[in-house]
């Protein structure tokens, strides 16, 4: 999809998957269960078990996706607290379109 952002370029940082924040969620606001949740992870090709860092469009809602994978026991995964405003911004790192690899 386009960048609605100014100055912002199209992508990815490569070798990332897709995991909306908003997928992670019941229609109250809580977290689903740990075994959609794990299906989720798992649908988007995310392995827990590997060192994973979250990422979003300004580094919010990543914590989303950490904490539900601290609920599935690996509270290890990082915040890319800078994300896709950082990265997408910066015309020297890489950046891949389309899915992810």
């Amino acid at each position: 999809m386009p960048e609605p952002r100014a100055g912002l370029r199209s992508g990815h940082i490569p070798g990332s998957r897709n995991v909306p924040f908003t997928t992670l969620l019941q229609p109250d606001g809580t977290l689903k269960p740990k075994a959609e949740l794990a299906k989720i992870f798992a649908a988007a090709g995310v392995d827990p078990a590997k060192p994973v860092v979250a990422s979003c469009g300004s580094g919010v809602t990543a914590g989303v996706v950490a904490f539900a994978l601290a609920m599935l026991g690996y509270p290890n995964a990082a915040v890319y607290d800078g994300s896709w405003t950082e990265w997408g911004g910066d015309q020297n790192l890489p950046i891949e379109t389309g899915p992810a690899r």
